[in-house]
């Protein structure tokens, strides 16, 4: 009849095991569903009353959404391992019981079977098991004896938080909710914190078949890229992935690793993973953060090796009766007083990633670099009173911080804590954490800003003869200032501070006609670096300036243009980007600042372009 036109090949998707390479077929098979909607209603109303809540926010119209469509629960699942289904059958149907024996006895009440017949019948428990997020979900009251009415149960249960990934929310919490409420009447618990997904520092998902998932036992004790990649090669030969997947695995292990990774510690990891925003819905991993966080960790032990030291050598011992003697110790106890404060509202409000930040700045940045370093010359030429007074504020500030750093930095906290006086005897962990009421006393925010406005001027100073590449000996500083007197009242920190050995203050209304490179701080101050030998002088370092501002401009176009295709690129991600315009405005802010230099030089009239 002619009828057929033509014969092609047809293209279907079939689904094949990655590791055996058969191919797998769906098999109907009878299952055992749960009537969800009465659970799922009830645990929608415990929301939307209130009772329950759920951080971020985002992802609340997720759970309302799941519940009110709430389906039949599949819970049956054809596995080896798991609960089994505490259902038996016989030829009368089937009975749900704790074991055999209460079967048969629950289905010969039901059927009136004589004690003959019971020892007869036939019966057999189901061999399916319970799905995993119905076994999870009974963990809240479960793990305590439940439906035994135990002392634990009593006391634990509900529980207050519930911390999990976002991606499990109606698989698990939901789940908890729904069985908690429905089998113990009560809410497992009140809150429900969700982390977002951990994804490598190029925000990609850690898969082994990329070769970028990190053991967190390489980062404790560090490892070789050689080793690394012995580990990916186990796991093709293992069959976990294909030796297609193993290629792209090595070559993206040498990419994210040249070098192995170093050696950083446990609680340096701890510290990494809690600095990071836990509620946004991508969290970047990067294996450098946790070496940096080791450095952390390292000033704060050769910080509190320092502290002893001076405090075994005067023999301080006790130390929490303090009479601060003079201001740069008052201005520490106001700053580990503001830490306290920040520290205990982020916590309440599980904002865990703030708390460290303050904890470091504070820890780094004012008690390290700053109040340390105003100590060194007190020791030096102090009288025996202002020493043993410095030594008794280092001890109660070192003291607050280490029991700060207990919850995040637990292992070296409680080292160093039992090394200062007295607490050989003591675990951080039973101590009292740092309360905002203790140290509202020391609260000082006059003294802050002054302190404040003296650091950001040490700063310049740092920063002005940095750029232009003067040591301590060749830099004579001159303070132009509306804050005249403040500054001179501190004049020796900002001398100490800003390594200066020349340093001279002018009233606001100075009139100047000097021979210097200049900067400003806010709109209060400018300072001026002296410059000696004429236009000679300026023309060497206008030509030096130039030369820098040159070098730094290609570098700015160099990221720029990264910046410029990154955006076209699919698999790009926001933490590289990020990073990227970290450095252009790192870069930007130092091309601005020589600009004003050059400025300053132009204007004395004696450089042309």
């Amino acid at each position: 009849m002619n009828l057929l036109r033509d014969s092609k090949e047809h293209k279907m998707s079939i689904p094949i095991c990655s590791r055996t390479g058969d191919i797998i077929e769906h098999i109907p098979k009878l299952q055992w569903f749960i009537d969800c909607k009465e659970m799922a209603q009830k645990a929608s109303e415990s929301f939307r009353n209130g009772k329950l809540t759920i951080e971020p926010s985002h992802y609340q119209n997720q759970w309302l959404l799941w519940l009110d469509n709430s389906k039949d629960w599949c819970v049956s699942r054809q596995l080896w391992w798991g609960h089994r289904l505490p259902l038996f059958e016989t030829k009368y149907g089937w009975i749900s019981a704790h074991n055999t024996d209460e079967a048969k006895k629950k289905i010969g009440t039901k059927i009136k079977l004589s004690e003959k017949e019971m020892a007869t019948l036939d019966i057999r428990q189901e061999e399916d098991v319970l799905d995993t997020w119905f076994s999870s979900a009974l963990l809240p009251f479960s793990s305590f004896g439940w439906p035994d009415k135990t002392e634990d149960l009593k006391k634990y249960y509900p529980l207050s938080v519930m911390e999990t990934g976002h991606d499990i929310l109606t698989f698990w919490v939901a789940r908890m909710v729904m069985l908690g409420t429905f089998l113990t009447g009560s809410l497992p618990f009140k809150k429900v914190i969700l982390h977002g997904m951990i994804c490598d520092s190029h925000g990609r998902k850690m898969s082994k078949s990329l070769g970028n998932v990190v053991d967190p036992e390489d980062i404790i004790n560090g490892i070789s890229l050689e080793d690394l990649q012995n580990k990916v090669e186990a796991n093709a030969k293992s069959g976990t992935i294909s030796y297609d997947e193993l290629e792209k695995a090595l070559v993206t292990q040498k990419k994210l690793f040249p070098n192995g990774i170093k050696e950083c510690g446990i609680d340096a990891l701890r510290l990494t993973l809690v600095s990071q925003n836990i509620k946004n819905q991508v969290i970047h991993f990067d294996v450098n953060e946790c070496y940096q966080n080791r450095m952390f960790c390292n000033k704060v032990w050769q910080a509190t090796r320092f502290v002893l030291m001076w405090a075994n050598e005067k023999k301080v011992y006790d130390y929490m009766s303090l009479a601060p003697i003079n201001i740069m110790q008052f201005w520490i106890l106001s700053r580990l007083g503001d830490c306290v404060h920040t520290m205990n509202n982020s916590f309440q409000n599980y904002d865990i990633y703030i708390a460290t930040a303050k904890l470091r700045k504070f820890f780094y940045n004012e008690f390290c670099d700053v109040f340390l370093e105003t100590c060194k010359p007190v020791f030096e030429h102090g009288t025996d009173e202002e020493i043993q007074t410095t030594c008794k504020v280092l001890l109660y500030v070192l003291d607050t911080s280490l029991r700060l750093m207990s919850p995040v930095m637990p292992f070296l906290s409680e080292t160093l804590y039992c090394a200062l006086p007295g607490k050989n005897k003591t675990q951080i962990v039973y101590t009292k954490f740092p309360e905002s009421i203790e140290y509202m006393q020391w609260r000082n925010e006059q003294l802050d800003t002054d302190i404040r406005i003296v650091r950001d001027i040490i700063t310049a100073i740092r920063r002005i003869r940095s750029i232009n590449n003067f040591n301590k000996n060749q830099s004579e500083i001159i303070l132009h200032s509306k804050f005249h007197e403040l500054l001179h009242k501190y004049e020796d920190i900002i001398q100490h501070l800003s390594g200066s050995t020349t340093l001279c203050f002018l009233k606001e209304n100075s009139n100047l006609k000097l021979h210097s490179i200049s900067d400003i701080v806010g709109d209060h101050t400018e300072i001026h670096l002296l410059l000696k030998g004429g236009s000679l002088e300026y023309k060497k370092y206008y030509s030096i300036l130039n030369s820098r501002r040159q070098r730094l401009q290609k570098q700015v176009i160099k990221i720029e243009k990264s910046l410029s295709l990154s955006k076209n690129i699919q698999n790009s991600t926001d933490n590289v980007k990020v990073t990227r315009e970290d450095k252009l405005h790192s870069l930007l802010e130092e091309i601005n600042r020589i600009s004003v230099y050059m400025k300053t030089i132009k204007d004395k009239e004696i450089v042309t372009e």
